[in-house]
């Protein structure tokens, strides 16, 4: 398995892309210490992905959605994105790099405790892979990383409800997942660094 497609993340799920997610938005931001902001976001279909544009395209993010939920990752032009459902104890999802080609992994976690855990999925290209994933948990949080053969990736995770988004590739890769609630979509992050621009929280609301 060839790295960042080695990357893992996600598993045979319908994922039907929602036209009323693609369109502009007025945007309420949360940070640290309680400031607000305001900015705006356009998302636009991207291959097999949404492209998620902040302020402009100061900040870029990918995103993959599965029913009511969003992941989505930013940070960089190699961060990935991973959107896993849970039935039980096996998170099942998709997962992308570039947008244009999703792959599928699955593998057993409680969603709270941190483990080791085999993962198998499948490349874009239709090859397998096996390996282990390593979950570190604090509170709805987590730090991933792929062992894949020879090959480790870092990730950042959250978790809601049975809804579990990934960002993966390198250290600055940041993740956020959305509740799609009556087209408003109430989104929450978790940066792989700290960066100040990075919200906790924020409320997307479409035009």
């Amino acid at each position: 398995m060839n790295r960042l497609v080695t990357l893992a993340c996600a598993l045979l799920l319908s994922t039907a892309f929602a036209a009323t997610l693609e369109g502009t938005y007025d945007v309420t931001q949360q940070f640290s210490g309680g400031q607000k902001a305001r900015t705006q976001l356009k998302i636009t279909r991207s291959g097999e992905a949404l492209r998620f544009e902040w302020n402009g395209g100061a900040r870029v993010g990918l995103g993959l959605q599965i029913g009511d939920h969003v992941a989505v990752a930013f940070g960089g032009p190699n961060c990935g994105v991973a959107a896993y459902e849970r039935s039980g104890r096996t998170f099942s999802g998709i997962w992308t790099v570039t947008g244009k080609a999703k792959g599928t992994e699955k593998f057993d976690w409680d969603g709270r405790k941190a483990m080791r855990t085999p993962v198998s999925g499948a490349n874009p290209d239709g090859s397998t892979y096996r390996g282990e994933l390593l979950l570190g948990v604090q509170d709805e949080y987590s730090a991933v990383e792929w062992q894949i053969g020879d090959d480790t990736t870092p990730g950042v995770g959250l978790l809601s409800d049975d809804f579990y988004a990934v960002a993966f590739g390198s250290d600055q890769c940041s993740v956020g997942v959305y509740n799609v609630l009556g087209g408003v979509l109430a989104g929450r992050f978790f940066q792989g660094e700290e960066q100040d621009d990075v919200p906790l929280a924020e409320v997307a609301t479409p035009r």
